[in-house]
């Protein structure tokens, strides 16, 4: 339930009569509220090309930077979005052809603040998708970064020796 100063209340504006609206953004046995969002925000921002939803995911770590910094063990899931935030935005499409012997590839891997997403060859709904299709009918991998991609890659061979010199 979003904030107009940023950041997203625990509980909506309609519903039970709280002394206080919660906030969190402590981390307990689950992340906070605020820490989650923040990390789908980066995320979803950096899939569709929409760098408002970065900025709003920016705008909650901002909010609490100074307590993360002097506890940070209380902050692990808006420390990890900290951390996707600052990282390179790296994404990988698989598009048309029979793409599990490739998605077995990539789940095998530890490819962090990594996008992986699959479509049918004439699919084009994300900019990573955009202008790119299969080779030749087969499934064909693009390996990106900030959406720069390699030459596609139609031979799980080929798909992991790229992932290895990354």
């Amino acid at each position: 339930f979003p904030d107009a100063n940023g950041g997203f209340f625990d509980t909506p504006t309609d519903g039970e009569t709280l002394i206080v609206r919660p906030k969190s953004y402590f981390d307990s046995a689950m992340p906070s509220g605020n820490g989650a969002s923040a990390q789908l925000l980066i995320q979803l921002a950096r899939l569709t090309g929409d760098g408002q939803l970065e900025d709003r995911a920016v705008t909650i770590i901002k909010q609490m930077l100074e307590v993360m910094t002097r506890q940070p063990t209380g902050f692990g899931s808006l420390n990890a979005a900290l951390e996707h935030h600052l990282s390179v935005s790296r994404e990988i499409a698989v598009i048309g052809g029979d793409a599990n012997a490739m998605l077995e590839i990539l789940n095998k891997r530890f490819l962090p603040h990594t996008a992986i997403v699959v479509a049918a060859a004439d699919d084009a709904y994300l900019p990573v998708l955009e202008g790119r299709g299969a080779i030749e009918g087969k499934a064909t991998a693009y390996v990106c970064e900030n959406l720069a991609c390699q030459l596609p890659i139609t031979t799980v061979l080929d798909l992991e020796r790229l992932l290895e010199t990354r």
